[in-house]
């Protein structure tokens, strides 16, 4: 007699056919949510595609016991009669989306509020400067305040210059400077130190290996020096040993 066994899962199968589904609709949900909060929080789209990209990340990995519980759940509202059980299966679906569903805003909203909690105390930094390592080590200004006006760049494909106001407990955008031209919209200039002048009317930074002028009064900018890491006669830039 021949024996008849049931077939396993494959298993590289099962991780090859599960990767092409999950990754474009992962990316489809980044990059539409993404642009859903540029409209809102008037941020950089390459910084809400992070954010929207890890968000959806610890949701998928939330998903996993929530999967485990709402199998239990089935187990004790499905009948384990047929007639009964889809009489009820309905309901019980119902019931394990709005599981699904409030783990969902559960996980990502406590994301969100981590994430804006940490833009609010710039990001995880208690100063304006941030080290760099490999072949050019110091200290790289990329932050830099004046009253009630706040300059940062940011690095990456969506790199730029933004300067904020602070207008009681809110930040308000007053200048946005940024190359990125083509259909994507990738950072054409990758934008190095900043530095405010005169009170904040003026604000020196560097890209692509040239230190430029910005008026952010006037919402003008010329091309001051060619170089980079440059430094003023400031305490900011005092070097302690």
């Amino acid at each position: 007699m021949t024996p008849i066994f049931a077939d396993a899962i494959d298993i590289p199968i099962v991780l090859f056919f599960g990767i092409i589904v999950l990754v474009p609709l992962i990316a489809f949900e980044v990059f539409i949510e993404a642009l859903v909060l540029k409209r809102i929080w008037h941020l950089p789209y390459g910084e809400l595609c992070t954010f929207t990209f890890f968000a959806n990340f610890w949701s998928l990995l939330a998903g996993i016991p929530t999967k485990v519980l709402n199998a239990f759940l089935y187990a004790h509202l499905l009948p384990d009669d047929i007639p009964g059980y889809f009489a009820q299966y309905t309901f019980a679906v119902a019931i394990g989306s709005l599981v699904y569903f409030a783990v969902t805003l559960l996980v990502e909203g406590a994301y969100a509020f981590r994430w804006q909690r940490r833009k609010e105390l710039g990001l995880g930094r208690t100063r304006d400067a941030r080290w760099w390592g490999g072949g050019d080590w110091g200290v790289s200004y990329s932050r830099d305040t004046c009253g009630d006006l706040t300059a940062s760049v940011w690095p990456g494909l969506d790199s730029g210059l933004r300067i904020n106001r602070k207008v009681q407990k809110t930040s308000a955008s007053v200048l946005t400077v940024s190359v990125r031209p083509g259909l994507l919209h990738l950072a054409g200039f990758y934008f190095g130190d900043v530095a405010f002048l005169q009170d904040g009317r003026e604000c020196l930074f560097e890209s692509n290996g040239y230190i430029y002028l910005l008026n952010t009064n006037e919402k003008r900018l010329g091309t001051f020096a060619k170089g980079d890491r440059f430094s003023l006669l400031t305490t900011r830039y005092q070097k302690l040993f």
